[in-house]
């Protein structure tokens, strides 16, 4: 090994020391080979880049977070509602609705990701937005219910997409083919 080179470390999304490389790093500077921070320094080493999402995952984050942006809006309007009229049940669906869709947002940010945990909060809503979307589907109503089914059902087909499962089971099990 040569005793000139520098190592600089590579932090996983999980905020641990990752593998080091031989370089130099803009954001840390330099730092010795024998330093405890960057282990032993390798030549072959290379910081791992992550494949690019699935298109399924980019649909199903799209269709999931324009439903969270439709539950977190309606909730805001619910609050200038209950500002108006003095309601107590408006505040509460407010607070509801806002913090459900919060939590959608949540659910699609371990989406991308790629923690696999992430899929079953998302899927449990889309199964809750189906009975939603049944019990809309009288008039005056209709064509909510008609537009939540059809978001629901895009996202369904995302989120158990194949190469969805590939990409979630992979990033769970590197060794997963």
């Amino acid at each position: 090994m040569c005793h000139n080179r520098y190592v600089y470390v590579t932090f996983r999304r999980t905020g641990e020391v990752g593998e080091a490389a031989v370089g130099t790093s803009p954001s840390l500077g330099r730092v010795k080979p024998t330093d405890p921070v960057g282990g032993p320094a390798s030549d072959d080493a290379e910081p791992a880049v992550p494949p690019p999402l699935p298109r399924s995952v980019l649909v199903a984050a799209g269709a999931v977070g324009a439903q969270a942006l439709v539950f977190v809006g309606y909730a805001v309007s619910e609050l200038g509602y209950a500002a108006f009229e003095r309601s107590g049940t408006a505040v509460a669906v407010a607070a509801f609705l806002g913090a459900y869709g919060i939590a959608l947002g949540f659910a699609i940010a371990g989406l991308l990701r790629r923690r696999l945990a992430a899929r079953a909060p998302l899927v449990l809503g889309q199964l809750l937005h189906l009975g939603l979307a049944w019990n809309m589907r009288d008039a005056p109503l209709t064509y909510v219910a008609i537009a939540l089914t059809a978001v629901s059902f895009v996202a369904l087909a995302g989120l158990f997409a194949p190469a969805t499962t590939r990409m979630l089971l992979a990033a769970e099990d590197p060794d997963h083919r």
